[in-house]
């Protein structure tokens, strides 16, 4: 189905006077009339609210801006490669950006790029990589992610790899047709999409720009309320209109700039189209000939009008929503420390909360025949988790209703440097494990240096060969991740002259560390962008071990501590030694804890572990 369409008549005006280098991502928000866009090289996101202008200035380049369904002021924003959320109300210009997840490690200078919400709400986003002074880009570096209410921000599924410029997306109404862009393709694909599961299959080639010979490249897309396509076609100056049926080219919109690269459909009515446009790169010789080369522009009486533009579902913000709307001043002085259970630990160490079950697991390294480090469960396998005993890696199976458990060794690492044991270990933000070992310790506390490595368990060799990330290490602690690659000081105890020596730490939902201060009876609160030391937090304890978020809200603090070594008058003055804490009041919640991924627990070796 289709009407008469009126492109060369049709009234085009630029909404505003800014000039934008690489404008993007323009998202029509029809609860509260206000069009969204980017300008990815200049890092801005935009916004244009009746005849006001605003944005905000961020550091890295931001590729696309999407509203979470239900709540006001709250975006999903892409930026470089971390997915992050964007707090920025209607009313205040004034904003907040969290990081939410990272994708593409290992792929120097890739980014984000478009990115669109399905039918049931779900993100899809893809990445490119790095484009050049001469626009070349590297094919096959990219990849389209989606977002469901599985992992959320822990684990963004790879949909389609080695993709080269992930760029327009659009569903049909009734969602079970999803159209893609590739840019360098120069086609639009088709996948049957299923809306019960939010899956894809059967690809195949829907347009191909070879067809009518049209020039330049596909870049973003939208649908209008007859199931058509509008291809914002790069480097043709137009944009083209496409049955969402037959494949048939129905028609041009000139543009006045060469560089066309999005469209969305908007206005009170949705029968404007909005078209971002680029100047980057553009001679004087073009922007003479395409004098709107560079804006935002509005195109009406097409005669044809467009469907809404489908904000974020909301599921995966339930708990962190109030993190963004009510963090601010943290309570060191007025929070609540309480002991978690009676029992006295000799060497408390790796606490885990389960926030699929409410559950902390944490670790007494000593009191065992051998030292057992860390216990950190598998994603997807209720009751597996790995464990750190001695210099071995195991499995343990233990079921959240039973008492019985079943140990299974999984690889042994060091095993020429006698007396060594695993300490720290993490999952990072792909599940991947990191764990790190350490000398013997004597029973005055002394530690040959450098006898410890930082691991990494991959998915290519599993438990065949653990990857020696650092080695040379002498006590390997705390792990944390934000979007940084390169090895530097980040923080050093001198600077403020704190006691003893950091041990484990954790990251709050705002990218803050807190930071065990082993021999300092206190957790360091540093921020985890300045290395700036915000404050301390006293604990009642001289020997603390480490800490983590945990609580239905993740709003609670757990710290473990050490009794090992701990002198009569000691455990006087700090009468919380050897005890599991918990903290509550601090005004401040944390992240989740990221399980291990599955994908080296084969579904025919569960049964044996």
């Amino acid at each position: 189905m289709s009407c008469a369409v009126n492109y060369n008549d049709a009234i085009i005006k630029e909404v505003v006077g800014e000039l934008l280098e690489v404008g993007e991502g323009p998202f029509w928000d029809s609860e509260n009339n206000v069009l969204y866009f980017v300008d990815i090289s200049q890092h801005r996101v935009y916004r244009f609210y009746q005849t006001r202008l605003e944005h905000v200035q961020l550091d890295e380049e931001v590729s696309f801006v999407i509203p979470v369904a239900g709540q006001q002021g709250l975006f999903v924003i892409g930026l470089g490669t971390t997915l992050a959320s964007l707090r920025w109300n209607l009313h205040e210009n004034i904003y907040k950006v969290v990081e939410l997840a990272i994708v593409d490690h290992g792929k120097v200078g890739n980014r984000w790029n478009d990115a669109k919400a399905d039918v049931n709400g779900y993100l899809w986003a893809g990445t490119m990589g790095f484009e050049d002074a001469a626009g070349n880009i590297p094919p096959g570096r990219g990849t389209l992610y989606k977002l469901n209410d599985t992992g959320c921000f822990q684990n963004l599924d790879p949909v389609l790899p080695d993709v080269s410029v992930s760029n327009g997306l659009a569903w049909n109404d009734d969602g079970t047709r999803m159209y893609y862009i590739d840019s360098p393709t120069r086609q639009i694909a088709l996948f049957d999409y299923d809306p019960a599961t939010a899956t894809i299959s059967n690809r195949r080639t829907f347009y191909d720009f070879k067809t009518d010979n049209i020039p330049g490249v596909p870049d973003g897309m939208t649908i209008d309320a007859y199931g058509n396509l509008w291809i914002a076609n790069y480097n043709g100056a137009q944009v083209l209109h496409v049955s969402g049926t037959s494949a048939k080219l129905l028609g041009k919109l000139k543009i006045p700039a060469e560089k066309v690269s999005s469209v969305t459909f908007g206005g009170p009515q949705l029968d404007k189209l909005y078209v971002t446009t680029i100047s980057r790169g553009v001679t004087p010789e073009k922007f003479n000939e395409y004098p709107m080369t560079g804006k935002v522009l509005e195109v009406s009486g097409l005669g044809v009008r467009g469907t809404p533009n489908r904000r974020i579902r909301e599921k995966c913000f339930r708990l962190f929503l109030t993190v963004v709307m009510t963090y601010g001043a943290v309570n060191y002085n007025g929070a609540s420390i309480r002991e978690v259970a009676d029992d006295v630990m000799v060497h408390g160490e790796g606490p885990f909360w389960d926030h699929e079950n409410n559950v902390l697991y944490f670790v007494d390294i000593s009191q065992h025949h051998t030292d057992v480090s860390f216990v950190i469960p598998v994603r997807g396998q209720q009751g597996l988790f790995v464990i750190g005993l001695g210099t071995t890696l195991a499995s343990l199976r233990w079921n959240l209703n039973e008492k019985t458990n079943k140990v299974v060794k999984l690889t042994t690492v060091d095993s020429n440097k006698p007396g060594n044991r695993w300490n720290d270990a993490k999952a990072d933000a792909n599940g991947y494990l990191w764990a790190g070992t350490m000398g013997f310790e004597d029973a005055a506390g002394n530690i040959p240096p450098g006898r410890g490595t930082l691991y990494k368990l991959n998915d290519t060799s599993c438990f065949e060969s653990l990857e020696p990330v650092l080695p040379g290490v002498s006590v390997s602690n705390g792990l944390a991740w934000n979007g940084d690659t390169n090895r530097k000081t980040f923080y050093d105890f001198k600077t403020d002259n704190i006691p003893g020596v950091p041990d484990g730490m954790t990251i709050d939902a705002n990218g803050d560390l807190w930071i065990a201060n082993y021999d300092g009876a206190q957790v360091l609160h540093v921020s985890g962008t300045s290395g700036k030391l915000l404050g301390k937090l006293k604990i009642p304890a001289e020997k603390v071990s480490s800490v983590t978020f945990g609580g239905p809200q993740m709003d609670k603090l757990y710290v473990t501590t050490l009794s090992r070594g701990v002198t009569p008058e000691k455990f006087h003055e700090y009468p919380m030694t050897g005890k599991v804490l918990e903290v509550s009041g601090l005004g401040v919640r944390g992240t989740k804890n990221n399980r291990i991924r599955e994908k080296c627990f084969r579904p025919s070796w569960i049964e044996f572990f």
